[in-house]
């Protein structure tokens, strides 16, 4: 302990900002993750007041929630915002501050926030926020504390959570059920792995594809898929090209999967980030690379806009080098990697990215000089800075 605030002193000292390690994971090798990750563990003290790893849900067309996260002054935040297509709004605060935690819109219009961390522990505390009421509700608890995982909504209403990051440093392979009718959790079969930081898209015919994030030992490039009508889950023959946690996953009209960058860590410890783009076709079950991005980045944040997938933002942490790369990509609906004219204004990973209205929308997020209070906007070819601001 007296050794990081040794070397997060000196960092402080001369570069005005520092890496801290806190987080209720102890264990060397997740702190080695951490830092690796890199771009969400830089705190800069002189910067304004700002919001990562909050979660969004749309509940309409023109509204999106965003919820929790953590920032310079509180380690876990209750804090919620509307976001529209003109600006973001401080609407109250949930019951409980988290962060790393799941937020999925039902198809009531309400909106479900599971699991996370407070700062001291892992929650299976749940709650419900009704936008009518702009009230929230606590309702029974998740029945394993997790952060990390992955929440989907299923066509039948009913919302499916896998995997995250246990007590004990486990990474779990448990999945459970929310029913909105009893607004409760049953816990179903498990995933065939462990997994947390990975992905889950809902598919067009039901079924949702669970892909990568980090095992027991090292990052997975292992897929499986989850069938409601059974609650069971049924790994894919075909592995994707690398192991990806932080990573994108997004769906095209067509029942195809778009899946980017991310950053995966070996049984031996060796790290890396992945430039490519691939896509995992349902039909055939296969997953296949279709391009490159300029830069490897994990982080970063897509959106399904149109027919297409908007890939945007994110970082890297290598060689003691911090990289940001601003620049946007777009994946059509045939599955082609271009790269986009415009690209963010400011540099940020673990933003917030929704499509509302005509525009597509970023807020938040880090990058190495801090945590970000400013949201842009894209309506028109262009990102633009929001006049409102966390």
């Amino acid at each position: 302990m007296f050794r990081k605030f040794i070397l997060s002193l000196l960092c402080f000292l001369k570069f005005n900002q520092c890496i801290l390690i806190k987080d209720f994971d102890t264990d060397k090798k997740d702190e080695r993750e951490k830092q690796l990750l890199g771009l969400f563990l830089v705190y800069d003290f002189f910067s304004p007041f700002g919001i990562k790893q909050q979660r969004s849900a749309k509940y309409s067309a023109s509204e999106a929630l965003l919820v929790g996260g953590n920032s310079q002054k509180s380690y876990s935040l209750s804090n919620v915002y509307k976001l529209t297509e003109s600006q973001v709004t401080y609407i109250g605060t949930m019951n409980k501050p988290r962060h790393q935690h799941e937020v999925v819109t039902l198809q009531n219009g309400k909106v479900l926030i599971s699991g996370g961390y407070d700062g001291r522990f892992i929650l299976s505390d749940s709650e419900i926020y009704d936008p009518i009421s702009n009230s929230f509700t606590t309702i029974s608890s998740l029945n394993i504390p997790r952060t990390y995982h992955t929440a989907t909504l299923l066509n039948d209403g009913r919302v499916l959570i896998t995997g995250g990051f246990g007590k004990q440093s486990d990474k779990l392979k448990s999945a459970e059920i929310f029913n909105p009718n009893s607004n409760s959790f049953q816990q179903i079969n498990d995933l065939n792995v462990s997994r947390r930081r990975h992905s889950a898209t809902l598919l067009n015919n039901g079924n949702v594809l669970i892909v990568g994030g980090d095992g027991l030992n090292e990052t997975l490039s292992s897929a499986e898929i989850f069938d409601p009508n059974t609650n069971t889950f049924t790994l894919v023959g075909q592995q994707m090209s690398v192991g990806r946690s932080n990573h994108t996953a997004n769906l095209l009209d067509n029942n195809r999967v778009v899946i980017s960058g991310g950053y995966s860590f070996d049984i031996n410890g060796n790290y890396s980030y992945s430039k490519s783009v691939e896509v995992f076709d349902f039909g055939t079950g296969n997953f296949s690379v279709i391009g490159n991005m300029s830069e490897s980045r994990a982080g970063h944040s897509a959106v399904k806009f149109g027919a297409n997938v908007i890939i945007c933002g994110g970082g890297r942490f290598e060689n003691n080098i911090y990289t940001e790369p601003t620049d946007c990509y777009k994946v059509s609906n045939l599955g082609v990697l271009s790269k986009e004219s415009f690209g963010l204004i400011t540099s940020r990973v673990l933003f917030a990215f929704e499509q509302i209205g005509n525009s597509m929308i970023v807020c938040g997020g880090e990058n190495q000089f801090g945590q970000i209070r400013s949201c842009e906007s894209n309506s028109a070819g262009n990102f633009n800075l929001l006049n409102s601001q966390f």
